[in-house]
């Protein structure tokens, strides 16, 4: 064991000689027992052996990928730092004497009169040091708080159930119903304080019952000693009413929220952003409307319903699950229509595709080709391309645990773009005249682009109206009166 520059060893849980996990569990350890613990789970007693650290592809804690060793001459560094730019550290102790000021015991021993609440402090900032200063992981998806983790009792076995199978009642067939109590009883203490700890619970109870456990790409769940008996008939005996009351919304919620919260996640970049929370509470609340289901989308408060209670399953598991699903009975067609949604930084590739579709029932898309020149066949087919691999696509490819597309399929997806951007002003004008009251009507992925040529839009708008007010004379005729009648003078971009 290293000593510490002045000839004593380290004591035991100094952060410097511990890996950044044991030293943060030490801390709040130290924290818990101050507090007599409050009934609150302060922090996880056992990390979750069987998920994947931080590199393979998941939200692991950047805290737990590695430890670093003891800087044995204290903060004589810093203080050589300073001695170049003018403001020398006066107070900077002579050689050899630096560790011995700031030696760990001294540390420890200042600490002894901190409060719980100062100790856990101490473990978030012990958190923060193991982390790189930018998680493009954090950054996607947003963190929770270790003691806000997923809670299983020691020795629970996490089994992982095919994505076919998650919601049906084979997933929790290997369950005892005293796992069931326990995740519950546990779960009760990790509930942040504006949520209901019984509706939070049983959310995360009944989402484990699910079946949307995954051991290999789920970082965010820590393990807790088992109630006793007397205690855990306590908890269960205090909220039977209420968990009677709230059991059917839990279940079903807990199957359908891993879903929508993807489909978010997929179409907006995020699953939740606290400060555009009204943009995404109504996303959430409009989809939950269309599954015919609205009382599910208030079931707890936004940020611990959309962010919290299930963060730990993850858009990966959640798109698998989805994939599986598609198509069958077993999930909302709002959902299983949702399915397709194009991944965030590619809608304006799928919306003009679709654009392009309904333009062919008016006989304009060969016009536009010939007269314009644009190629609008490669938007068809990298639409196509896109959706039929949407994770790999998406801006943040890894929270799926999926590969990046390849620079020249990236490079493929950019030249489409531009060509595209180039057909907005068209496409838009189509949607303003014929499609203002369908879907794509709410499509605003061309807008921006559209305008940055006014001129041609105007005249396409202009062009478009015209064509609309003929009237066929015959069953030939209606099909056949766009042909022709898009003259390149009418479409053509003004410099």
């Amino acid at each position: 064991m290293a000593d510490n520059g002045n000839g004593t060893q380290p004591p035991v849980g100094d952060p410097q000689q511990l890996g950044i996990v044991e030293a943060v569990q030490g801390i709040r350890g130290q924290a818990g027992q101050a507090s007599g613990n409050g009934g609150r789970v302060t922090g996880p007693p056992q990390s979750a052996g069987n998920v994947p650290q931080s590199g393979q592809g998941t939200q692991a804690e950047a805290g737990e990928a590695s430890t670093l060793p003891p800087n044995p001459q204290g903060t004589q560094g810093l203080g050589q730092a300073g001695e170049g730019d003018g403001a020398a550290n006066n107070s900077q102790a002579p050689d050899g004497q630096a560790g011995q000021q700031n030696a760990p015991a001294a540390a420890v021993n200042e600490m002894q009169t901190f409060t719980p609440e100062m100790m856990d402090l101490v473990a978030h900032l012990a958190e923060i040091n193991g982390q790189d200063s930018y998680d493009s992981m954090a950054a996607a998806l947003g963190r929770v708080n270790r003691n806000q983790y997923l809670v299983l009792p020691v020795g629970f076995v996490i089994r992982d159930i095919p994505p076919n199978m998650v919601g049906t009642p084979e997933a929790h067939a290997h369950l005892s119903q005293q796992d069931w109590l326990q995740i519950y009883a546990l779960n009760k203490a990790a509930a942040p304080e504006n949520a209901d700890p019984v509706k939070f619970a049983l959310l995360r109870l009944e989402a484990v019952k699910a079946g949307w456990l995954d051991s290999r790409n789920q970082s965010e769940i820590t393990h807790a000693p088992r109630l006793t008996a007397g205690a855990l008939h306590t908890a269960i005996d205090n909220d039977k009413v209420a968990i009677r009351e709230h059991a059917e919304n839990a279940r079903q919620l807990a199957f359908l929220q891993p879903l929508i919260a993807e489909h978010v996640f997929r179409t907006m970049g995020h699953h939740y952003i606290s400060s555009d929370a009204g943009t995404y509470t109504d996303r959430y609340k409009s989809t939950f409307k269309a599954c015919l289901l609205p009382h599910l989308a208030t079931y707890l408060p936004p940020a611990e319903q959309y962010h919290t209670a299930l963060h730990w399953v993850g858009p990966g598991r959640s798109h698998r699950v989805l994939e599986a699903h598609k198509g069958t009975k077993r999930i909302p067609d709002a959902i299983t229509i949702r399915a397709t949604a194009p991944p965030a930084g590619t809608a304006i590739v799928t919306t003009t595709a679709a654009v392009i579709n309904a333009m062919q029932g008016a006989n304009l898309v060969t016009q536009f080709e010939t007269y314009g020149g644009f190629n609008l066949d490669s938007i068809v087919k990298m639409a196509a391309i896109v959706k039929a691999d949407q994770p790999k696509y998406h801006k943040a490819y890894f929270a799926y645990n999926v590969a990046s597309a390849t620079p020249e399929e990236l490079a493929a997806l950019e030249a489409v773009k531009v060509e595209a951007s180039n057909f907005a002003p068209y496409a838009q004008a189509f949607i303003d005249t014929y499609l203002r009251r369908a879907d794509l009507g709410k499509a605003k992925a061309l807008a921006k682009h559209a305008e940055q040529n006014p001129l041609a839009k105007q005249k396409a708008v202009r062009l478009f109206q015209a064509l609309g007010k003929q009237t066929p004379d015959d069953i030939e005729s209606l099909f056949k009166m766009f042909a022709g009648k898009a003259s390149r003078s009418a479409l053509e971009e003004d410099d």
